[in-house]
């Protein structure tokens, strides 16, 4: 999962990024687990903002409806803003898989010294 991420973040550093490549991150990271609703609600937000009259629906919206309305949003507004906050969002993932790595101590390597 980890060298998922850093093939997203590879590609969200790129200069030009197209729409199917947004689409595939956003999809891989939903299916694999890697944000949660909450975390995709939060991108959907801070990217797009919550349009009038939806502030109830997106509050009980489930993670497939946020992920089409994050595909829609992308077909009429851009993505200039998504760019930047899905790669701080990946970063973040992999800073903290970073983490739990560091303290899951390796109990083979009393054996290997």
């Amino acid at each position: 999962m980890e060298l998922n991420l850093l093939l997203y973040r590879n590609e969200l550093k790129k200069k030009t990024v197209y729409n199917y490549i947004f689409y595939g991150i956003i999809i891989g990271l939903v299916e694999d687990k890697t944000i949660n609703r909450d975390e995709l609600l939060k991108l959907y937000i801070d990217t797009f903002g919550v349009p009038k009259g939806f502030e109830n629906i997106i509050a009980i919206a489930r993670e497939n409806e946020i992920k089409n309305l994050i595909f829609f949003e992308i077909k009429n507004k851009g993505t200039s803003n998504l760019k930047k906050n899905l790669k701080i969002l990946v970063d973040e993932k992999i800073k903290e898989m970073k983490l739990d790595e560091k303290n899951n101590k390796n109990t083979f390597d009393g054996w290997l010294k």
